[in-house]
């Protein structure tokens, strides 16, 4: 299974501009190639997950924004992924070959094509992935559940035990994690508020 193909499909955003103007899927992208002598790891994505960064920025709402956060077209989107580990540098010591993982690229970098080259020491990058969590589900938990954590307890002074916290956009996945989180970790008492389509 380690053998990779020389290209691979994926998704690729050409333009800045509505998703069906500027994404393509592309079915003979170059694949990446793994730098033996490197700590890199190269992952079959099994499932990534779109965020609404990946959407703002396609479709040009992040304007000059985005290449100052140095997104140059053409580009694969797409931040958290699951997978499985196919081949790993010679200085890996924490992953193997058939590990299942999930974790987060930078923004730009792209988890939305067949692999992906991460680093075992870049922070968020990888995870071996819990043995109660499912592939769909690992897709899905990084950047939602960081952005839950940070509303939570990184800004504005950070949740303490036992506070009550009002999570506007409970029905959204961050939102769920909020919920989920303030109640198990922060042991608190909690309103979730959505909003309704009208």
């Amino acid at each position: 299974m380690s053998d990779v193909p020389l290209t691979m499909k994926g998704l690729l955003v050409t333009s800045f501009g509505a998703p069906s103007d500027a994404v393509t899927l592309k079915t003979d992208m170059k694949a990446p190639v793994l730098d033996e002598e490197s700590d890199d790891i190269l992952v079959r994505v099994k499932y990534a997950s779109l965020h609404l960064g990946d959407y703002k920025i396609s479709n040009g709402d992040m304007g000059k924004l985005a290449g100052l956060m140095g997104f140059k077209l053409p580009y694969v989107p797409g931040q958290d992924y699951s997978g499985k580990v196919i081949k790993v540098g010679k200085k890996v010591t924490e992953f193997a070959v058939g590990d299942s993982v999930c974790g987060q690229v930078r923004l730009g970098n792209g988890t939305l094509c067949e692999y992906i080259v991460v680093n075992q020491t870049k922070e968020k990058e990888i995870y071996k992935m819990p043995s109660n969590v499912n592939f769909v589900s690992a897709a899905g938990i990084q950047c939602s559940l960081e952005t839950a954590y940070q509303s939570l307890h990184a800004y504005g002074g950070g949740m303490r035990d036992g506070d009550s916290v009002l999570v506007l956009g409970g029905s959204t996945v961050a939102g769920m994690y909020a919920t989920q989180m303030a109640k198990n970790v922060f042991n608190s008492k909690r309103i979730a508020v959505t909003s309704s389509s009208e």
